[in-house]
C-alpha cells in the first residue's frame, strides 16, 4: 500500500524493547489514575448532593481508561498479527504482561517493606 512505509526485520530485541516500553507506560498510567482517584476521592467525600454525578465520573474515568489501557497493552500485538507476524504477537503480549507482573510484585513487595 502507498501509506505504508518499507517493512522492516523485526527482531526479538526491538519487540522486547517496544513491549518492556508499553508494560512500563502502562505501569506509570495506572499509578497517575491511582493518583487521581484518590485526589477525587477526597474531593468527593467534602461535597454532598452530587453523588450521581460523581458515580458518571468514576464511571467515565473507568471506560476512558480501560480503552486507554487496551490500546497500550494490545495496540501493537494486534498490529503484528494484523500483518501476519502471529508469533512475534504473541511474544509482545506475553512480554507486556510479564512486565506488568513484574510491576506488581515490585510494587507489592515495596508495600510490604514500607508496612511492615
Amino acid at each position: 500500500m502507498w501509506f505504508r512505509k518499507k517493512e522492516e526485520e523485526i527482531t526479538s530485541k526491538k519487540m522486547a524493547e517496544i513491549a518492556i516500553g508499553a508494560g512500563t507506560l502502562e505501569f506509570i498510567y495506572i499509578l497517575l489514575i491511582a493518583w487521581f482517584m484518590l485526589g477525587i476521592n477526597n474531593i468527593a467525600v467534602n461535597i454532598r448532593g452530587l453523588d450521581i454525578v460523581f458515580i458518571g465520573a468514576w464511571l467515565i474515568l473507568l471506560v476512558i481508561s480501560a480503552a486507554i489501557s487496551g490500546v497500550l497493552i494490545l495496540g501493537y500485538p494486534a498490529y503484528l498479527i494484523y500483518i501476519k507476524k502471529i508469533r512475534e504477537g504473541i511474544y509482545t503480549f506475553v512480554v507486556i504482561i510479564i512486565t506488568l507482573l513484574a510491576y506488581l510484585t515490585l510494587t507489592l513487595f515495596l508495600g510490604w517493606l514500607m508496612y511492615r
